[in-house]
């Protein structure tokens, strides 16, 4: 038979490891909100500088210019996705935000390569246009000397 000393310990025991529980658990809630808003302002400082880069062209992104910042685009949306699917339970995350999130990332990988690969047919041509610079010229050479 338990004591109603020992009892009163237990009762005890038991309410401190659940206190403890709880701070832990909204410590958890807390570190969510702080790891998703620290990945989320990261995402965004890529996407405000594409928005900067299409208004200084007139909403039109130039592929060379915007190309790395979409490869970072890419990089930190992969990173908050992967956080959020590691701890979508624990932090309440609905999977909706995720497959909103992973919808976007889509697109921004698809927009990505496609960037990516005209300012490399670009970088090539002028690499092209460099080495050899009679290559793109239209213009007849004129003849030289006394006609």
């Amino acid at each position: 038979m338990v004591s109603g000393r020992s009892t009163g310990r237990a009762i005890a025991g038991a309410a401190v490891l659940a206190f403890g529980l709880l701070a832990a658990g909204a410590a958890k809630a807390g570190d969510c909100n702080a790891d998703i808003g620290n990945l989320s302002q990261k995402r965004q400082v890529f996407i405000d500088k594409l928005n900067v880069l299409a208004k200084s062209s007139k909403g039109k992104l130039d592929p060379v210019a915007s190309c790395p910042v979409l490869r970072s685009l890419v990089t930190s949306e992969g990173a908050l996705i992967k956080y959020l699917d590691a701890n979508k339970n624990w932090c309440n995350v609905p999977d909706e935000t995720v497959a909103n999130l992973k919808a976007a990332d889509a697109k921004s990988q698809t927009f990505a390569a496609q960037a990516c690969k005209i300012a490399a047919m670009a970088a090539e041509q002028k690499k092209q246009a460099t080495a050899n610079p009679t290559l793109g010229a239209d213009a007849q050479k004129l003849p030289q000397g006394p006609l």
